[in-house]
Order: C-alpha cells, then sequence, then structure tokens
C-alpha cells in the first residue's frame, strides 16, 4: 500500500527524506496539529521509527524489539514541517485534530 494522506489521518508504510507537508501541500499552511501518532507492525529484532522536523532534529521516535508492534501515543503535537526518514516495520498513523482537514494525496512509490 502507498503513503495515504486523508482529512483526518496520514497513514505511511514507507519511509521518505521528503518533507511531508512542503511536499505534498506546498499552498497549505506549513504547522500541523497531531492528536495522535500509533505505530502498527509484526516487529522484529529493534523495529525502529522516527519523524523528524526539517532541520532533522527528533519530534518522535520508538524503538520496539518483540513480535508485535502496537505503540499508540495520544499526546498533542504542533508541527511545523515533518518527514519519517526511517520506519523499519508495520505501518505509521499520524492522526489529525478536529478541525485541521488535509486534502487527500497518494505519494507513488519512485519507479
Amino acid at each position: 500500500m502507498p503513503n495515504k494522506f486523508t482529512d483526518d489521518r496520514f497513514v505511511i508504510d514507507t519511509p521518505s527524506a521528503d518533507l511531508l507537508l512542503s511536499t505534498l501541500m506546498p499552498h497549505a499552511p506549513t504547522t500541523m496539529r497531531v492528536s495522535g501518532i500509533r505505530w502498527v507492525g509484526y516487529g522484529g529484532p529493534l523495529a525502529h521509527c522516527l519523524i523528524t522536523d526539517a532541520d532533522g532534529m527528533p519530534l518522535w521516535e520508538a524503538v520496539h524489539e518483540g513480535s508485535v508492534i502496537m505503540q499508540v501515543d495520544a499526546s498533542e503535537y504542533q508541527w511545523q514541517d515533518f518527514r519519517v526518514p526511517r520506519l523499519t516495520d508495520g505501518r505509521l498513523y499520524i492522526y489529525l485534530s478536529k478541525g485541521q482537514a488535509a486534502p487527500v494525496y497518494r505519494l507513488r512509490r519512485p519507479a
């Protein structure tokens, strides 16, 4: 499944060095309110998920060792632009705060 960006969440299964907001929505505000993050996968030796800002500083990070990954963070965040440079396993769900809808976008995998 390619990465999907809908009106209430971003579903990411492919890491990328691209800044997501400025790449996908160049005319939209570059600040995003996040209401929660969920990382789901099958795990393995040291599964790793990393979300960084435009300067490469970590915004959210989780490391999991085991058979099934289920990391949930219900914290509120306000991010400028961000990228997911490391996602070794599973899918990452980034939920947008209510009232902050984003247009539907799909990233295509490079040919």
